[in-house]
């Protein structure tokens, strides 16, 4: 990990935890991918699904608000997909519509 992705997970997990992040989810991983012309690709995956995506270039001076740009839309995911998976148990095919 470079010393840019380093800082991006430090500021990811602080503004996650500012935000009063969702802590019950199945866990989430932060993946940087260093490339030598664009500096480097960062995934925040939940269940190996990438939920967000950014480019950190080592002259970029932004890397804190990418990072709490990525902890709110990664709250904001995750509470989405919690929302689906609760609809997703009235839409089995299994129950009559008088069995909810």
């Amino acid at each position: 990990m470079t010393r840019f992705g380093h800082r991006f997970y430090r500021e990811f997990v602080s503004a996650y935890r500012d935000i009063n992040g969702m802590s019950n989810h199945s866990g989430l991983t932060v993946v940087e991918q260093a490339t030598a012309r664009s500096g480097s690709k960062i995934l925040v995956l939940h269940n190996r699904k990438p939920v967000f995506v950014t480019f950190l270039s080592p002259a970029s001076r932004n890397i804190d608000a990418q990072a709490n740009m990525a902890a709110k839309r990664v709250n904001a995911s995750l509470l989405q997909y919690q929302q689906q998976a609760k609809w997703a148990a009235f839409s089995d095919p299994d129950l009559a519509p008088d069995e909810f």
